[in-house]
């Protein structure tokens, strides 16, 4: 989401020092309970008292399947097409991960018999892994977007409902400058891919 609203934003607002850091959810929470930081941009909802959510846009998963699994050339698969053991995840911390826990109805990790045990920092590296060692993985839909014409072959929808994930600005509760934060949900609001954009949810999770 970053490149599709920072430069435009930065530069209706060309006075304004922006610092940008990748982190954890549990980081997040951590720096924007102790002041240290802003604004996060992350899944909600967090249950989290002390954090102020302010929904901007909803995002769908997709499966991402090698072509050699033998998956169901359907238009819409289900999650219990995916077979666990041929899955790939992001590393403990990241919100995707507990998602795709969810998605799939993975308990723990004694539900995951795989031959090769990896746990991926990034999205894109699940997408090489998938791409070189076969296997599955989820996906949300800005991650699709970049994928070059083979690998879209590879990519599956979900039969509805469809599994979507709730994205939002967070601040702490008490987050004085409400004039950046209004202006800030306004860009991305406005730069969202077409049907991702608050108020423009079609499916629900």
């Amino acid at each position: 989401m970053l490149p599709l609203f920072l430069k435009h934003f930065s530069e209706t607002y060309p006075k304004l020092k922006i610092f940008i850091k990748e982190a954890i959810t549990d980081d997040i929470i951590r720096l924007l309970r102790r002041g240290e930081m802003d604004m996060g941009l992350l899944a909600t909802p967090l249950s989290d008292p002390a954090i102020a959510e302010y929904p901007v846009f909803q995002e769908e998963f997709f499966a991402y399947v090698a072509q050699d699994e033998g998956f169901p050339q359907k238009k819409y698969v289900l999650p219990a097409h995916i077979d666990p053991s041929k899955l790939w995840l992001l590393e403990e911390g990241h919100c995707l991960r507990n998602q795709i826990f969810n998605l799939c109805e993975l308990k723990n990790n004694s539900d995951l018999e795989m031959a090769v045990w990896y746990e991926a920092g990034s999205i894109e590296t699940l997408i090489n892994l998938v791409d070189h060692h076969g296997g599955i993985t989820i996906i949300p839909k800005l991650a699709t977007m970049h994928l070059k014409p083979h690998q879209k072959k590879n990519l599956r929808e979900f039969n509805f409902p469809k599994p979507v994930r709730e994205i939002s600005l967070v601040t702490a509760q008490n987050f004085p400058r409400q004039l950046l934060l209004e202006k800030l949900r306004a860009e991305i609001i406005a730069r969202a891919p077409i049907g991702m954009a608050e108020g423009q949810r079609v499916m629900a999770w």
